[in-house]
């Protein structure tokens, strides 16, 4: 729902610039062509979320941008595989938190520069979460990306 949201406010902000050009320029009629439009597509988005049948993950793909990434330089391209490592990080350590009840105190994603795919996974619990087996972490993270993690308790 929060996806949902998100998109009415940014369809609401872009309708309402647009309204702004059209009446600026004099449009009365498309003014409010535009408001209703902008509207109408709010609701039937809210409507769907409501329902269930809206779905407003974004997924990036890289394998097809492969060489793109190649062609950045080091710089450029360190500093997209660290922001995509942060944003991964963070992405799986909510999902652990999720599916296992207790979310980690840290969480460590690298990117093999080479292939663009997880290299490695740190995952650090609190010691009082002791009762979070780092088998249970090891499958879920071993089934989600396809690597094993190293798990630990401070």
């Amino acid at each position: 729902m929060k996806e949902a949201m998100f998109l009415c406010t940014a369809i609401a902000v872009l309708g309402a610039l647009l309204r702004l050009f059209a009446e600026t320029a004099g449009g009365k009629t498309a003014e409010k062509v535009i408001g209703t439009a902008t509207g109408v597509l709010i609701a039937l988005i809210l409507a769907g979320a409501a329902l269930g049948n809206v779905d407003l993950h974004i997924s990036v793909t890289t394998a097809d941008r492969e060489d793109y990434f190649h062609s950045l330089s080091e710089e450029t391209l360190n500093a997209v595989c660290t922001e995509a490592e942060m944003r991964l990080s963070e992405s799986l350590s909510e999902e652990i938190g999720s599916a296992l009840g207790t979310v980690p105190k840290s969480c460590t994603v690298s990117i093999n520069r080479e292939t663009f795919d997880a290299d490695a996974v740190t995952v650090v619990f609190d010691a009082k979460d002791f009762f979070v087996g780092s088998y249970e972490v090891k499958k879920y993270v071993g089934e989600r990306l396809g690597i094993e993690a190293e798990v630990y308790f401070e």
